[in-house]
């Protein structure tokens, strides 16, 4: 059975990854080494996460030589706002 959308959220690490994507694009890195150190979880587990939000097309990734571009869609950035939102809300 495929995992939604909604599964895949409910789980802390990934909302808190489409959080800190958002947040280290607007400064200018882009790697998914540096996501993973912000979000305090594996490369590898991070790379799972990343080609799950490739699948429901919140974010967009491309090599560049031995490192994966990640750049996030208008849907990944309207998302992670609203989690953002929810979050300091829940603070």
């Amino acid at each position: 059975m495929e995992k939604s959308g909604t599964d895949l959220f409910l789980r802390s690490k990934p909302s808190r990854a489409l959080m800190q994507i958002s947040d280290i694009l607007e400064r200018g890195n882009k790697y998914s080494s540096r996501i993973a150190k912000e979000v305090d979880t594996t490369y590898a587990h991070i790379v799972k996460i990343i080609k799950e939000f490739e699948r429901l097309g919140l974010i967009t990734s491309e090599k560049e030589g031995r490192k994966k571009i990640i750049k996030l869609t208008e849907k990944g950035k309207k998302l992670s706002d609203h989690f953002k939102g929810v979050h300091e809300l829940l603070m």
